[in-house]
């Protein structure tokens, strides 16, 4: 009889393991893997990115779409940084084209390499100053469509894939045309004038700008809402991607995140003290003969291989244009209508590295309007290898313009000249820089205006 009753137990246990196993089991069983897959409805007709705007050649632009047409691309660019707002940018293997959708957070499901059919039947095509969009109608202009009807026009197809995003062309700032518009596009080589700033200012989307080897600029736009936003611009030079946009025939770059700016070098969150120092070590050059001449005016100054930052205020020397006769190009700084926010300036403008040598001369003009303080002064800065390095030297004696060579609303240049040799220590080999400060107070009453032109070191 016991071994009867050992024989049950026996059983019973391998039956309750049994029923435990199939429960740990499917406790544990992976759930379906759900593939979206769209499938074009009959009547449909799939049309290319390229295609859909070529039925609008001329803007400006804003229309119904009445036709029973689809396009496809995959997400380059989602509202995840927050640099986007309520858009996601697709993009196929003809061109690229924004989405306008009063909806947030759509990166939680448009995800970067994700397949979008869209529905364009019942949306409406328009431009928002020359950069064409997908939307609907808002007031009389293209807008954004309601977050009720999303779901009705974007259909997903297939997991996304990072690694199907299409590449970044490579593209040179001269050579971008309206076709690379809402496309991912790469810059190399490239630098940011403010650099040590950042991205954006606290009140405003901010306009920065980048710069290529020949001169030539372009905006960079970043939101104040972007996650990146109070980051600093790093220093030297790399690549920038971004997606391509245009206002009134400027172009214009959307990052969608700092991983989009390549190969730079770190910087802090900008001078803070009496000096700034180069965006970057680069290869000196012999000798310098700068006129401005290709500078624009009330711009500030972007000139390859030069430094233009501030360490005071948020004003930078900028680009001026007299109109003669005869006409001349030259650079300015001022207090002058400073605001709260500026109120005290400090303004570099930095030379290039030029190769030193004990027959340099350093020329240079100066001119100052509406006196009321000193408010200009040379240095020269040696030993630079990079970041905060090197000794900035002020230059004294100097030929500059003062209080005895202006009048109210005049304007009388003033050559100086002073051979480099009185100033570096004897010995010394490498590169020098010259840097241009103005300073300026406008509560205190320092608001001179200074011109500065035919910078020389040769």
């Amino acid at each position: 009889m016991k071994r009867i009753h050992l024989q049950i137990a026996v059983l019973i246990s391998f039956m309750m393991m049994a029923v435990i196993g199939a429960c740990v089991k499917g406790d544990f069983d992976e759930p379906p893997l759900n593939v979206p897959k769209f499938v074009l409805p009959a009547g449909a007709t799939l049309k290319t990115i390229a295609d859909l705007k070529a039925l609008y050649p001329t803007l400006p632009v804003l229309d119904s779409i009445e036709s029973n047409i689809y396009i496809k691309g995959r997400v380059v660019a989602n509202d995840e940084s927050g640099n986007l707002y309520k858009k996601l940018v697709i993009q196929d293997e003809t061109a690229g084209i924004e989405l306008e959708l009063d909806q947030t957070s759509l990166y939680t499901i448009y995800h970067p390499g994700q397949m979008i059919y869209v529905k364009c039947q019942g949306m409406y095509i328009g431009d928002y100053h020359g950069y064409l969009q997908l939307g609907a109608l808002y007031q009389g202009a293209i807008g954004r469509l309601a977050s009720v009807f999303v779901k009705d026009h974007l259909k997903l197809d297939s997991l996304p894939n990072p690694n199907l995003v299409p590449a970044a062309k490579v593209v040179a700032i001269q050579a971008i045309s309206n076709a690379d518009n809402s496309t991912l596009v790469k810059f190399t080589d490239v630098k940011f004038v403010e650099s040590g700033q950042p991205y954006a200012t606290t009140t405003a989307t901010t306009n920065r700008t980048i710069l290529d080897n020949t001169g030539k600029l372009l905006t960079v736009r970043t939101s104040n809402y972007a996650t990146f936003a109070s980051a600093a611009i790093p220093g030297g030079k790399g690549t920038v991607i971004g997606i391509m946009g245009v206002y009134d025939g400027t172009y214009q770059l959307t990052l969608r995140d700092t991983t989009d700016v390549i190969g730079f070098t770190p910087v802090g969150p900008g001078p803070t003290g009496d000096y700034v120092y180069p965006d970057a070590v680069i290869s000196p050059i012999a000798s310098l003969n700068e006129h401005f001449a290709t500078v624009v005016t009330n711009t500030d100054i972007a000139l390859p291989n030069w430094t233009v930052k501030y360490s005071k205020g948020t004003r930078n020397w900028q680009g001026k244009t007299f109109a003669g006769p005869p006409t001349e190009e030259y650079a300015q700084a001022t207090s002058y209508g400073s605001t709260n926010v500026d109120a005290e300036n400090a303004m570099w403008l930095v030379t290039p590295a030029v190769t030193y040598s004990a027959a340099l001369n350093l020329t240079f003009k100066t001119a100052s309007t509406y006196w009321t303080h000193d408010g200009i002064s040379v240095y020269i800065l040696t030993g630079y290898t990079g970041g905060t390095t090197g000794t900035w030297t002020k230059i004294e004696g100097l030929t500059l313009a003062n209080q005895a060579s202006s009048t109210s609303g005049t304007s009388n240049w003033i050559t100086g000249t002073t051979p480099l040799s009185a100033i570096v220590p004897s010995g010394y080999s490498g590169a020098i820089y010259i840097g241009f400060k103005y300073t300026g107070n406008k509560p205190a009453g320092q608001t001179t205006t200074y011109r500065l032109d035919d910078v020389s070191i040769q």
